[in-house]
């Protein structure tokens, strides 16, 4: 027949446990016997374990709950001496992230390598990012900015697919911003650039794998441009919030490094990864140029793939090294991830990559753009 186990006996099998490195099970039978019969001792052990587990903010409130249990001069020494343990751990915790937090905010990447102790492999990680153009939200902006009403002239059409249903409006770009923001290289001095694209929810095909399901348009000069409204058909959930943007220079980095990179550094991929992790810590990542953020597949290779009806075999065998110097002049035009401010939401989660190459980009042959929708 079975018998419920006293409060006295879960704590002997916790103690047991603990003695014999089993912290998990010795913390489930002290909580079962402090639920039964609270005790200071316990409490003491359930707190000792907290503390090797490094969590010091449960400790904490342990603590504060022993301090009804004691009835002793020595009890109430115990607990003072384990509190200011816990309040020492705690500070240290509470100044190290006050630091990493600064770190992240002010975009100091030396710093962030040196924190994730990836000193042996510095060099590689900045041989590998890349310079990017960050879209971040403001209020002191006039032309770029997610959603809202496009700017169009009165000769372009509101973007349509090949059957007549409207494209969003996702974003518009205008290009003496940049410059005036961050050098960049490769796009016209001035006009702006407009993102459109169709999301057929109902569709089982490939987001956007039909071309005419994304547009992108160029207007050379602002001016003889004015707000047009949202098509009557295109619907409640495509008509986006506006989200003012304005440029700031970043750089970006790849989301695994080279294996050659860490050959003489075995430990340094899963630092590289809370490196990676941190950098791109602060949401929404809307961005131009440099590495994208990657929710499945690098999309700047997959659009190079797509764009020259290629497949990973072509480029394994590429025996003379050319499809791979076409593939690194491939750039990402714009990446947009979901933003809640603007209503801007793909799926369950995601983003929307642009990707063109170079020469196109030069030549401001936007209708060569390739667009990916990767959702999570």
């Amino acid at each position: 027949m079975y018998k419920e186990k006293t409060a006295e006996e879960l704590f002997r099998f916790a103690i047991a446990s603990r003695q014999a490195g089993k912290l998990v099970e010795a913390r489930a039978n002290l909580e079962l016997s402090i639920d039964k019969r609270p005790t200071f001792d316990a409490f003491v052990q359930l707190i000792e374990i907290a503390v090797e587990q490094d969590r010091f903010a449960d400790a904490a409130e342990l603590v504060a709950r022993a301090r009804s249990l004691v009835e002793r001069r020595e009890q109430k020494g115990q607990l003072a001496l384990l509190e200011r343990g816990i309040n020492e751990q705690l500070e240290r915790i509470n100044k190290e992230d006050g630091e990493f937090k600064k770190l992240v905010d002010t975009r100091d990447v030396y710093g962030l390598i040196d924190w994730f102790d990836l000193a042996p492999i510095k060099g590689a990680i900045l041989k590998a990012s890349k310079p990017s153009v960050r879209l971040v939200r403001s209020d002191t902006a006039k032309h770029s900015r997610i959603g809202g009403r496009p700017l169009l002239d009165n000769k372009t059409p509101w973007p349509e697919t090949r059957d007549g249903k409207p494209l969003a409006f996702l974003c518009q770009i205008a290009l003496a911003d940049l410059r005036a923001h961050v050098e960049i290289t490769g796009f016209p001095a001035s006009g702006l650039l407009s993102f459109f694209a169709h999301f057929d929810r109902e569709s089982e095909e490939e987001p956007l794998a039909d071309e005419s399901s994304f547009r992108i348009l160029y207007f050379p000069d602002l001016d003889g441009l004015s707000e047009y409204s949202h098509p009557g058909q295109l619907s409640p959930d495509s008509r986006y919030r506006p989200v003012f943007l304005r440029p700031r220079e970043e750089m970006s980095f790849p989301e695994n490094l080279d294996d050659d990179a860490l050959d003489d550094y075995p430990d340094g991929a899963d630092a590289y990864f809370a490196f990676y992790d941190a950098w791109n810590s602060v949401p929404p990542h809307h961005r131009m140029l440099g590495h994208a953020n990657v929710v499945q597949d690098d999309p700047i290779r997959a659009s190079f793939l797509q764009a020259r009806s290629l497949t990973e075999e072509d480029l394994e065998a590429d025996e003379d090294g050319s499809l791979t110097r076409s593939l690194d002049s491939y750039k990402l035009l714009l990446q947009l991830e979901a933003d809640q401010d603007a209503g801007l939401v793909f799926g369950d989660g995601g983003t929307i990559y642009f990707c063109i190459d170079a020469a196109d980009l030069a030549a401001l042959r936007f209708e060569r753009v390739r667009a990916i929708l990767q959702l999570y």
